[in-house]
């Protein structure tokens, strides 16, 4: 049984709508050929096979659900960028991250002074 994702700040999905979601990642993460993560942005590449249609159903939920994130798609290269410019919605990316079999590094508390 996959796990439920994690709650996301800000997300306008219900409960059941953002496991559909995170289904819908998961699917694409087969097609993923090159991927980095870090505390502002997701970026992935595609290989050929990539299912379009899935991928532009997912990011017209995302956009709807999500409007804080920056999608960004580079259709000719098939390279996917999503992208946060406050700190509150990196959850967000990690969810992303996540559900695409990267791992997103965790925010990393101040340094004492």
């Amino acid at each position: 049984m996959t796990p439920p994702p994690p709650t996301v700040p800000g997300c306008a999905l219900s409960e059941d709508a953002l496991s559909g979601q995170a289904e819908r990642y998961r699917t694409l993460a087969r097609f993923v050929i090159d991927a980095h993560a870090d505390l502002d942005g997701v970026q992935v590449t595609f290989d050929e096979r990539l299912d379009r249609a899935l991928l532009h159903r997912t990011l017209a939920i995302e956009r709807r659900c999500c409007p804080f994130l920056r999608v960004e798609l580079d259709e000719r290269e098939r390279r996917l960028r999503v992208s946060v410019s406050a700190p509150e919605h990196r959850p967000a990316l990690r969810a992303l991250a996540g559900a695409l079999g990267l791992t997103a590094p965790a925010p990393r508390a101040p340094r004492p002074r």
